[in-house]
């Protein structure tokens, strides 16, 4: 039994074990609140909607098929996101996402600033489809990064991509936990059904405070080479109304893996500051860096058709002869636009 699960009989008094006491306490002072055990339903009977839930069955089979119609490509987290939030309505969700060894939340509707900057990777391992409020220890790791009081259950459900955690809904509602635990079961389960996406891994990147380095650094292997660079500012503020809650982090990070992507080996991104990703593209000859930058967005645009919608960001470009003495305050001057 692992370390998780252990603590989780430690916490409940069994795997399957209802509400705890806190938890009951805490519901109970809710006014009018339903009872908090989950209710059976019998078999091929419709589940009844509680009244504080905004959906039931039926929403859950369309969201479940709105989450299976997107995209595997770099945004995709953010078009889920827009998706999930919209539909369930839900007083608190966090959607965490990897940092190194670590998690951190990318976005989070209901739950303020955490006083911790991220949960360990670990709290993962028992956030199967969301049927069990998290073990204790899990609860308040997350609760901490979240800075919500960890008196009341959180729930949580993973999704991956292959073998690897690409993110982790993490979601709280009193209405949910007064549910039937056939619905409790069908969010969680839906939320991690993203996993048969095959969504490509975004891990939350952090800004460098050496771009020039490692631009010059790159562009040195080719004999010439053209930089880019994509204030994304405005593309933010345009895609905050579909996606409330989710953090320029995840936007930036997203839009940074794509251009990895587009640039497939010939290149690098790297993040300058909050809103700035700069590329650099190695060629072996000269070429037109504006033309360039023209191809290098059209390819772009395919890896975040989600982001695509809104006003994509033009980008800036120049020309460097890494070599030239000149080279590194070109790639300066740029920076600094």
């Amino acid at each position: 039994m692992g370390l998780l699960q252990k603590a989780l009989r430690e916490s409940t008094g069994s795997p399957e074990g209802g509400a705890s006491s806190l938890y009951a306490r805490a519901i109970a002072s809710v006014p009018g609140a339903p009872e908090a055990k989950g209710r059976r339903v019998p078999e091929g009977a419709q589940a009844p909607r509680p009244a504080s839930l905004s959906f039931g069955p039926d929403e859950l089979r369309s969201l479940e098929a709105d989450l299976a119609s997107i995209a595997p490509t770099h945004d995709a987290y953010l078009a889920a996101w827009s998706k999930a939030t919209s539909s369930l309505g839900l007083s608190s969700i966090a959607l965490f996402m990897p940092r190194g060894e670590s998690l951190v939340p990318a976005a989070r509707i209901g739950f303020p600033s955490g006083a911790t900057a991220s949960a360990p990777i670990a709290v993962a391992e028992l956030a199967q489809g969301g049927r069990e409020s998290l073990d204790r220890a899990s609860a308040e790791a997350l609760s901490a990064a979240l800075g919500a009081s960890p008196a009341l259950p959180l729930r949580a459900s993973a999704f991956h991509s292959g073998s690897r955690l690409a993110a982790l809904w993490v979601y709280r509602d009193l209405a949910l936990e007064a549910a039937p635990r056939e619905l409790q079961a069908r969010v969680g389960s839906v939320l991690s059904s993203i996993s048969s996406r095959g969504f490509p891994l975004v891990p939350i990147l952090s800004p460098t405070n050496m771009p020039r380095r490692i631009l010059l650094d790159s562009a040195s292997k080719s004999a010439r080479a053209s930089i880019f660079l994509f204030d994304l500012s405005r593309l933010y503020e345009e895609t905050s109304a579909s996606c409330p809650g989710a953090s320029p982090e995840l936007l930036v990070s997203s839009f940074a893996c794509a251009c990895s992507a587009t640039l497939s080996g010939e290149g690098l991104s790297v993040i300058c500051d909050t809103m700035r990703v700069a590329c650099v593209l190695g060629s072996s000859s000269s070429c037109d860096h504006e033309l360039a930058l023209f191809q290098f967005g059209k390819s772009l645009r395919r890896f975040l058709p989600f982001l695509s919608v809104a006003t994509f960001p033009a980008g800036r470009s120049i020309s460097i002869e890494p070599s030239s003495p000149a080279a590194s305050s070109e790639i300066d001057k740029i920076l600094a636009c």
